[in-house]
């Protein structure tokens, strides 16, 4: 909540304030190949919920003392595609990602994969929101 109350310090009058983060829910992924998708599994991002949950709280908190006002706010699916469960599993540790996955979903995406060819999609639900400055 600090952070939020030193944003609505440095705003000018009537500033805009966007907040863009993942829903407090696991990503999940799946396999699309010749017109085909086949769900896979998720990615246990129990860390992850947790801190969007605090975040999302923190923001209630100013919200609810009127220091910003919801003006819009839209949800989306945001998609990241991989060639390979590898170029994923690289990816993440790039990234120091810290969800877990079943070996099970990542062999069964890397059977499908073997099967034909195909890209691995690793899909997660985001949310904006435009806050307008009281």
């Amino acid at each position: 909540m600090h952070a939020l109350k030193k944003l609505h310090m440095a705003l000018r009058p009537q500033g805009v304030l966007l907040d863009i983060h993942p829903r407090p829910q696991d990503s999940w992924f799946e396999v699309r190949r010749a017109g085909q998708t086949f769900a896979v599994g998720q990615v246990d991002q129990a860390q992850d919920i947790a801190d969007i949950s605090g975040a999302e709280a923190a923001l209630s908190q100013v919200l609810a003392v009127g220091r910003f006002v919801l003006e819009d706010e839209r949800t989306f699916t945001f998609v990241r595609h991989f060639y390979s469960v590898e170029t994923w599993l690289a990816f993440r540790a790039e990234r120091q990602s810290t969800g877990t996955i079943a070996e099970e979903d990542l062999d069964r995406a890397r059977a499908l994969l073997a099967e034909a060819p195909g890209e691995l999609c690793v899909q997660r639900v985001i949310r904006a929101a435009r806050y307008r400055k009281v």
